[in-house]
């Protein structure tokens, strides 16, 4: 089974700090769901809209291990990245995944309730274990 949806790149690149992440909702709104929780300006950076958003950001947050960042020892959907990193993002996506028909909607708006967000700023703090420049 397909799993269709947006694959997608939120992030401050004067932090170098990115999330990446799949939704089946517009990553714009996606995007309008995370700022209010983060201590800094986030924008979109990317985003596509392919045949199996779940499998492509898992194969993302693979490539990207290394620069994933923990929080209390757990993992999150959070990368510290050089704009060098950042570019490979799109390339990292394999063409025959890539839905390339801008009438395709998928929900507008979530169905239920948001899930807890990913950047609250308590997890962005000095002594956090992420590193922010000021």
């Amino acid at each position: 089974m397909l799993n269709k949806g947006y694959v997608y790149v939120i992030g401050n690149r004067e932090q170098g700090l990115y999330k990446i992440g799949s939704s089946r909702i517009d990553p714009l709104y996606r995007l309008e769901q995370i700022q209010p929780h983060c201590p800094f300006e986030l924008e979109m950076i990317e985003f596509s809209l392919v045949k199996n958003a779940k499998r492509i950001e898992q194969r993302l947050h693979e490539f990207f291990e290394y620069d994933r960042l923990r929080i209390n020892s757990k993992f999150t959907d959070w990368f510290k990245l050089t704009a060098d990193k950042v570019k490979k993002i799109g390339a990292g996506i394999p063409k025959d995944e890539v839905i390339d028909d801008p009438t395709l909607q998928l929900k507008a708006e979530p169905t239920s309730t948001p899930p807890e967000p990913y950047c609250k700023a308590s997890e962005f703090q000095e002594g956090s274990g992420l590193l922010i420049s000021t």
